[in-house]
């Protein structure tokens, strides 16, 4: 079975223990701030303390969600793992067009450099400096994950130029692919995208349908097409309620596709306690969400899919 990357180098499936699939724990000063000032995480010390917290209520693993070229911290997060002894999987890819100034490179970037950048640094290492116009500094680091994100709207123009390059370079680097959606999204179409250009169902996670996507019905068209679902919208009460969530879970379980699903927090700045007093913390799911999902008849098994088998699946098909 193939090993997962991670910023400290490659682990065994087994190596992977309990994991929340999308989180976010460094990300310096950009354009995303302008736009919300809870995306900025730039304290070693304080994502430290999250993390350390994590791993004292059981956690071994994160996926730091957070391109290159769009405030990714590569060797603050090889920091951060050494200290805590948390693996952490990076990414590679692009994010919301909104998150990059104008003038940035992703913007003119011909799809096959974009195909071949992607690629290399999921299987030759990440780039330290990808916010300028060339790429500066390959570290040894590789991305485990390839990352696309899309807004609201059709799969057309520099999305599905993006998108293009994406699928190749999945193709290429054998990395799996999580997805960001915005409400509105055109998730359907994006699947087919994908699937027509060789990009397998069960190596793409499609993230915040929980919150982003409210029609169950695509929710299970995706699910039998072979798609793994990565729910976040846990403690985030201006979106909904955790016993909503909880019944999105059970819904989906006694479904049948236990199999499929994966969970996180997709943390900010106003969700960690450490930058924000009061805050849910980065072991909110560990210490007060799976008592609710087991309060509310979730099995013990379902919540090791979830948190391992799903993610190991994901991975390492």
């Amino acid at each position: 079975m193939a090993e997962i990357h991670t910023v400290l180098g490659g682990i065994s499936p087994d190596g992977l223990g309990f994991c929340q699939s999308h989180e976010h724990l460094m990300l310096r000063m950009g354009p995303s701030y302008r736009l919300n000032h809870d995306l900025l995480l730039d304290s070693v010390e304080k994502s430290l303390s999250e993390v350390l917290s994590y791993r004292e209520a059981g956690g071994d693993t994160l996926i730091d969600a957070q391109p290159g070229g769009c405030g990714r911290m590569p060797a603050e997060l090889r920091e951060i793992s050494e200290a805590s002894g948390v693996n952490i999987i990076a990414v590679s890819g692009f994010h919301k067009l909104c998150y990059y100034d104008k003038g940035h490179w992703i913007h003119g970037c011909a799809p096959g450099r974009l195909e071949k950048l992607f690629a290399g640094e999921a299987l030759e290492g990440m780039f330290l400096g990808l916010e300028g116009e060339c790429e500066l500094c390959r570290t040894d680091m590789r991305a485990g994950v390839l990352k696309g994100a899309l807004e609201a709207g059709p799969l057309d123009g520099k999305y599905r130029e993006l998108f293009g390059a994406l699928a190749g370079a999945a193709a290429e680097s054998g990395a799996p692919v999580m997805i960001h959606t915005d409400p509105g999204a055109d998730v359907l179409s994006l699947a087919a995208f994908l699937m027509n250009r060789g990009v397998p169902p069960a190596k793409v996670m499609f993230c915040h349908l929980d919150r982003a996507v409210p029609e169950l019905e695509v929710h299970k068209r995706l699910l039998d097409l072979g798609f793994f679902l990565e729910f976040d919208t846990i403690g985030r009460f201006k979106y909904h309620s955790d016993e909503r969530e909880t019944e999105l879970f059970l819904y989906h379980i006694r479904s049948g596709y236990a199999g499929q699903l994966l969970f996180s927090l997709d943390t900010t700045r106003a969700r960690l306690r450490a930058y924000t007093p009061g805050a849910v913390g980065l072991d909110y799911i560990l210490r007060r969400f799976i008592p609710k999902l087991l309060a509310a008849g979730v099995s013990t098994s379902d919540i090791g899919r979830m948190s391992h088998n799903n993610v190991v699946k994901f991975f390492c098909g």
